[in-house]
């Protein structure tokens, strides 16, 4: 059996748990998150997808929405220490890791972590976000038809 095998197993898993749904509440705000860990010696995969019901981006690094997701999609290097186990390799090895959507929920509901790790202080600054946007470029099928989101509200928690 190919390394990639359960590669492929695993995209077919986030198909079925985009196709699922046991609720109008997960119909509406449901989609899937797909993460992948990509070992940088052997190139072998390991896909996780899970059900999302909304999207929380990190703020303090971000100028706004948009580079918040850009962010989110982009990869991570996990070595030393946050290096991950690779079973082809059977160690612990440098790999890169890389979340993005799967499959896009009806309603996008965006989260904002507006606070600093532990320390718990709020990040104060402003964080525009468009009124219209294009989620297609932070799928992890990228090309392809738009998937267009429209700003219907905005909740600002304050105290």
């Amino acid at each position: 059996m190919s390394a990639f095998a359960g590669v492929e197993s695993e995209r077919h898993l986030c198909f079925q748990l985009s196709n699922n749904s046991t609720s109008v509440i997960k119909e509406v705000f449901g989609g899937v998150l797909q993460s992948q860990v990509k070992c940088l010696t052997c190139n072998g995969e390991k896909i996780r997808c899970e059900e999302m019901m909304d999207l929380i981006l990190d703020v303090e690094n971000a100028s706004d929405m948009l580079d918040s997701l850009q962010q989110f999609v982009q990869a991570d290097l996990l070595e030393g220490d946050n290096a991950c186990f690779c079973e082809r390799c059977d160690s612990k090895k440098p790999a890169a890791m890389t979340s993005n959507i799967c499959s896009p929920p009806n309603i996008l509901t965006v989260a904002l972590r507006r606070f600093y790790g532990s320390t718990g202080r709020k990040i104060s600054k402003d964080f525009p976000f468009p009124e219209t946007f294009d989620m297609r470029p932070f799928m992890s099928q990228p090309h392809g038809p738009a998937i267009k989101y429209n700003l219907y509200a905005v909740l600002v928690h304050s105290g």
